[in-house]
């Protein structure tokens, strides 16, 4: 595509109720920044920008802010915001980066919430959450909230998964996040490191969130392990699968 700037999209009005928010951000671009330099700053203003933009315009997002090197973007419908960050990681990833600069990788993430705007803008928790969730992936890769997975459950597209990675504690949410991994046809890469945020290990909730546990958990050996812990029976050898 040409990589004349693209301005950001502008709507008289954001969506309101049930919205998708789509949340994107360069992985380790304050290093990428400082071995580059000026070339990085190009190529993040007519590349990385000018992609994400068309991208945005072509599934109806609405751009709402831009927060050092990523967006935050509003859908009305969660398939369409499916779509629009397949469409730009694929740009990404194929896209003729000059020599001067690596391949831009960036990292997404879906989350769906009931939010009203306000002055062009949305204030809520909800967006707090979403940030959590993509701080925790890894460049490429597109992360969703269950909230997101639900919906998108029933209408799977061309050959796109929701590949569940279990529950996770997002920094300072006390309660567990399942979260999925899309993955699609021609995704580069194909498979990801584990995440950046913390897996859930069921007895490290306060009481008050045994709700969420599985009843046949308590008599695991995952709880039998956690037991001990708890009695100071020393440490315990590491297990996989967690």
């Amino acid at each position: 595509m040409d990589s004349a700037f693209v301005p950001p999209t502008a709507s008289p009005s954001l969506p309101n109720g049930q919205v998708t928010f789509l949340l994107t951000e360069i992985e380790r671009s304050t290093q990428q920044w400082e071995e580059a330099g000026p070339a990085f700053g190009e190529a993040l203003l007519k590349i990385h920008h000018a992609l994400l933009r068309q991208a945005f315009r072509e599934y109806g997002g609405q751009e709402f802010k831009e927060v050092g090197d990523g967006f935050l973007v509003a859908f009305s419908d969660a398939g369409r915001a499916l779509g629009c960050a397949i469409a730009a990681q694929h740009s990404l990833a194929t896209y003729a980066w000059p020599a001067a600069v690596r391949p831009l990788r960036v990292r997404m993430a879906l989350h769906t919430a009931e939010v009203e705007p306000e002055a062009g803008d949305y204030h809520d928790l909800e967006l707090n959450y979403a940030k959590r969730v993509v701080d925790g992936g890894h460049g490429g890769q597109i992360l969703c909230s269950e909230e997101t997975a639900r919906l998108l459950r029933t209408s799977p597209a061309g050959g796109v998964r929701l590949i569940d990675l279990g529950l996770y504690r997002l920094r300072d949410v006390a309660v567990p996040w399942r979260l999925y991994q899309v993955s699609y046809p021609a995704m580069s890469p194909e498979q990801f490191p584990v995440l950046r945020v913390a897996r859930y290990l069921p007895c490290s909730l306060p009481a008050q969130y045994n709700r969420f546990l599985d009843p046949s958990w308590r008599s695991s050996g995952s709880a039998r392990c956690c037991t001990r812990m708890r009695r100071g029976g020393g440490p315990l050898p590491p297990r996989r699968g967690w």
